[in-house]
């Protein structure tokens, strides 16, 4: 699914990240709301928390496919916050941080791509090195062997 996406991407990036936009947005939606029983288990499954993952991964795959004015004009609002949207309400299971961090590293080497950094918002980037920390020090304050903390650090490298 995120090769097909990022292959349809190509020639239309603009409907392409607009789609992924409104299926995370329906995604996340009303996570704070009242649901029913029914509905916030559909909300947490296995498909779903799947879902999530791969629309992470395919936000970060389409800023590697994106030109640099598509990526400059919709890097911060539609590609980070939904990654970020997608990450918040998922379950922090290790699908879920991998592909956060796979996506943050896709982002920073299409950042990289288009030679541009002195467009990337500073506070932005010092989100994304804030998650990438708490993730590091998450998993050197007592969690299991994990590819993780590789990740992480392969992530921080690319995003410096």
């Amino acid at each position: 699914m995120i090769s097909l996406l990022s292959h349809a991407a190509e020639g239309n990036f603009q409907p392409v990240l607009d789609t992924l936009t409104i299926f995370a947005s329906r995604l996340c939606k009303g996570r704070h709301a009242r649901r029913s029983a029914r509905k916030k288990m559909e909300l947490n499954s296995a498909r779903a928390q799947a879902t999530r993952s791969a629309l992470m991964l395919a936000h970060g795959r389409l800023a590697l496919r994106a030109s640099k004015e598509q990526l400059l004009a919709r890097l911060e609002g539609d590609i980070v916050g939904n990654i970020l949207l997608l990450y918040s309400c998922s379950c922090r299971d290790l699908q879920n941080k991998l592909a956060l961090v796979q996506s943050i590293t896709d982002l920073s080497s299409a950042f990289q791509a288009v030679g541009d950094s002195g467009r990337f918002k500073p506070s932005l980037k010092g989100k994304l090195l804030e998650i990438l920390m708490d993730l590091l020090k998450e998993y050197y304050l007592g969690t299991p062997v994990s590819p993780v903390p590789l990740h992480v650090v392969l992530a921080l490298e690319q995003l410096r």
